[in-house]
This record gives structure tokens, C-alpha cells and sequence, in this order.
């Protein structure tokens, strides 16, 4: 299935969803080992990321060009923002009760670790 991080309900429902599998794991301990949060959105597919938002959305049409193309560019922002910063945070808060808690590194493997990837403008 799809998340979304820069939607709050698509992050609720993956973490619930995560929640479950974890709940079947026995052999893994029902602990997240490893979190990775890769770069998601960039200057180029925001604009598709936008036009499906916008073609969802009650805003409809714009009554002039400079109009539209400040809402888009307004979107734009918003989900950059959200999708690349907000949600991955969003998301490590609710995944951080079902990772390993953190014991001494030289002990062997009894810890989970967050990768941050970002990209060309990160």
C-alpha cells in the first residue's frame, strides 16, 4: 500500500499498519531494526506530487494564470516542506515506541538505527 508523509492520516495509518505487522513478527521480536527516510520529493516531482493534490482539491480552477501558478507554487512549498521534513519526522515519532531500545553498541546488535538519505537539495 502507498504513504504519503505529507499527509498526517496516510503517516497514522502506516504506523498502524506497521504496528500489526510487528504484532505477527516472532521470529524478528516485534521490533523495528532499521528505519531509513530517503529523499522524497525534489524540484522536479513536486510539480506532479502538486498537480494530483490540486486535481483532488475543492480549489478548482483559478480565475487568472498568475493566480494559479502562486497556489501551485504555494502547494509546492507545503509539500516540500511536509514530504521531506515534516513527514519523516512525523513518521519516526510514531515508529520510535516499536524500535529496539538503544544498549551498548559494543554488545552486539540490541539497538535500531535511523537513516536519514537526503538529496540533491538536502
Amino acid at each position: 500500500s502507498f504513504l504519503d508523509q505529507g499527509e498526517l492520516i496516510s503517516i497514522a495509518d502506516f504506523g498502524n499498519r506497521v504496528r500489526l505487522w510487528l504484532l505477527q513478527d516472532t521470529a524478528g521480536g516485534g521490533k523495528i531494526d532499521v528505519l531509513i527516510h530517503n529523499a522524497a520529493l525534489g524540484s522536479a516531482t513536486v510539480k506532479s506530487y502538486v498537480e494530483s493534490k490540486l486535481a483532488k482539491s475543492p480549489l478548482g480552477e483559478f480565475g487568472s494564470d498568475s493566480v494559479r501558478a502562486f497556489v501551485l507554487q504555494a502547494m509546492a512549498d507545503d509539500a516540500l516542506l511536509k514530504v521531506n521534513a515534516l513527514g519523516p519526522l512525523w513518521l519516526t515519532e510514531l515508529l520510535l515506541p516499536m524500535m529496539s531500545p538503544t544498549k551498548a553498541i559494543d554488545k552486539g546488535r540490541d539497538y535500531s538505527t535511523i537513516l536519514f538519505m537526503g538529496s540533491v537539495g538536502g
